[in-house]
């Protein structure tokens, strides 16, 4: 079943602990402009991607320990045995999981970059020296 954590109680249960500094939501395209008019021009044009995160808070999984303190019953008919549904992800409507899902995206972000920077040529492309002996051989 899909539990929307709105409308049970548990976000006025909840002692906030996520980092609510990771919140990014607006403004978001004023901060890529800011990105672009800031960036080097020495690697080059800036490349956007764009990537839909389908479903991202069932993504991020819960630690075991914590999951129970987030279970749910079920509505049951009378015959039926009653049921209780244990998240093992971030739930929807939990007032916690916008900043724990930015963290985590963040610090995903922060890997990726890392090992970017790791890898990234201190010298120039071979295609650019190519390009770059071509234009040196043509006279105007």
């Amino acid at each position: 079943p899909i539990v929307d954590y709105s409308f049970s109680g548990v976000n006025h249960d909840t002692l906030a602990l996520s980092p609510q500094e990771a919140m990014q939501f607006g403004r978001a395209l004023e901060r890529i402009i800011c990105q672009v008019v800031h960036s080097d021009p020495r690697f080059g044009p800036v490349h956007f991607i764009k990537i839909d995160i389908a479903d991202g808070f069932y993504r991020v999984w819960l630690r075991l320990e914590d999951s129970p303190k987030l279970g749910v019953t079920i509505p049951n008919l009378p015959h039926e045995p009653p049921l209780v549904a244990i998240p093992l992800a971030l739930p929807m409507g939990w007032t916690q999981s916008p900043p724990y899902f930015c963290a985590v995206t963040e610090t995903i972000a922060d890997f990726a970059n890392l090992q970017l920077h790791k890898r990234r040529r201190t010298g120039s492309h071979h295609l650019e020296e190519m390009a770059c002996s071509k234009h040196a051989l043509v006279r105007p």
